[in-house]
């Protein structure tokens, strides 16, 4: 998945993935703020969709509500923006990212990994302090905002690791 330099965007197109698949959120807490119209899950949280698992210490998952009503009267809610805080650890079958903290604005489909940035696969590494992915292109940007810490490629080719 991480494809080797296609590596970004195959790797973020993972990460931004629109499964229609559940969504399980385990945390210690969490609190749903009905004013900010958030929820913020602390305490160890991890995420699980298909095979895809994000854990971090702290998630606020943002709604927009809709106009219409369920069944029951309820206003239904979609997630609009997620907030993953402090020690983001983001992995699938083959790939594993990991970075300070990272964000996922899911109407625009775009997915941000912010500091220290170190994405694997395979024996190949990316290390980086931005990842940006946007969905609709399929573009990914892996920056450094320090011009005395570039961007890193350890890429290793298949059947040619040492």
């Amino acid at each position: 998945m991480l494809c080797v330099f296609p590596a970004l965007n195959c790797y973020a197109a993972e990460l931004a993935q629109d499964s229609k698949s559940p969504i399980e959120i385990l945390s210690d807490e969490v609190r749903y703020l009905d004013v900010e119209n958030k929820a913020v899950f602390t305490g160890d949280v991890i995420a699980t969709q298909d095979d895809l698992v994000v854990k971090s210490k702290t998630m606020e998952v943002f709604f927009e509500k809709k106009e219409s009503k369920a069944l029951d009267g309820a206003e239904k809610s979609n997630v609009k923006y997620i907030y993953f805080n402090d020690d983001v650890d983001i992995r699938n079958k083959a790939d594993h990212a990991t970075a300070s903290k990272g964000e996922y604005d899911v109407a625009k489909g775009i997915f941000i990994l912010r500091g220290n940035v170190v994405l694997e696969q395979a024996g190949s590494v990316l290390t980086g302090d931005e990842l940006v992915h946007i969905k609709a292109t399929g573009e990914s940007l892996l920056k450094s905002n320090n011009k005395s810490k570039r961007v890193k490629a350890h890429i290793v080719q298949k059947g040619k690791e040492k």
